[in-house]
């Protein structure tokens, strides 16, 4: 139960869950899989080459074209920054390692650098591979969050403007 002051707003609620128990190793620096490293007795999450970027202020500027080799991580938020003209149309593309059918689930938020409580567009990506377009409403820098709503997650990300 949620209570309010503003009762005539919509809101969005998400519920994000990360693993409680995590996967034991016994080789500290071997490599678990493609998102994770032992250390210190566990399977951890390896840092991408945008790294450290897990809060709007540090959001890293993201290239247009492609970003390879990104990882997600459960309670880590990669945060992005693309600076647009008005009435621009933002094109992302996100894949990710693995598609709806297994349980694998990424969120992606955009967001005006003026108001990062409630975002321009959010998408929940449902397929290996989707495009999204968005109409932008003003002039001046974007941020994009990305999330996995599971676990650790391998993604690329493509951004342009039109």
């Amino acid at each position: 139960r949620v209570s309010t002051t503003k009762p005539s707003t919509n809101y969005s609620v998400a519920l994000y869950l990360k693993p409680t128990k995590l996967e034991v190793c016994k080789t500290e620096g071997k490599v678990c899989d493609s998102t994770r490293v032992c250390k210190g007795g566990h399977c951890t999450c390896i840092a991408d080459s945008f790294e450290p970027n897990n809060a709007a202020n540090a959001a890293r500027d993201l290239p247009l074209g492609i970003a390879q080799d990104l990882i997600a991580c459960p309670s880590d938020e990669d945060w992005f920054k693309v600076d647009a003209s008005a009435k621009q149309n933002l094109a992302i593309h996100l894949e990710t390692s693995a598609a709806v059918g297994q349980g694998y689930f990424v969120n992606l938020a955009v967001f005006a650098s003026d108001n990062l409580e409630t975002p321009v567009a959010f998408f929940h990506k449902t397929k290996w591979s989707e495009d999204y377009q968005l109409q932008l409403p003003k002039a001046g820098l974007y941020l994009l969050r990305v999330r996995t709503v599971d676990f650790w997650r391998n993604y690329r990300l493509q951004v342009s403007l039109k």
